[in-house]
């Protein structure tokens, strides 16, 4: 059953101790393009996004070196448009844009 409704973000967190990968889970599975990674911003500045991967409702981010960064924001004061690049549902609906969402600490 396709979701008629745009992908929502449910959680952010570190996936790993070294804090230098973000997990991000959606509401419904995603797809992007590699160019995503220019529109997430921590709120410390403390390490830039270098690479995205992940599959089905999840898209992880692997940063330049450990953060100490509380929270993550993707796509700031509404500055996109449709054309650029940007995370899609599958049923080709945009995403939400979400600001200061907290970053939860690894799950072990």
């Amino acid at each position: 059953k396709t979701s008629i409704t745009p992908p929502n973000i449910r959680s952010v967190s570190f996936a790993n101790d070294k804090k230098d990968v973000i997990k991000l889970v959606f509401d419904q599975d995603v797809k992007w393009d590699e160019e995503i990674i220019e529109r997430f911003y921590l709120n410390d500045d403390s390490a830039k996004v270098t690479a995205v991967d992940g599959s089905g409702k999840t898209i992880t981010l692997k940063l330049a070196g450990p953060s100490i960064a509380k929270n993550l924001s993707y796509v700031r004061g509404g500055k996109w448009r449709q054309d650029q690049s940007i995370i899609w549902g599958v049923n080709d609906l945009a995403a939400l844009t979400f600001c200061e969402v907290p970053i939860e600490l690894p799950v072990d």
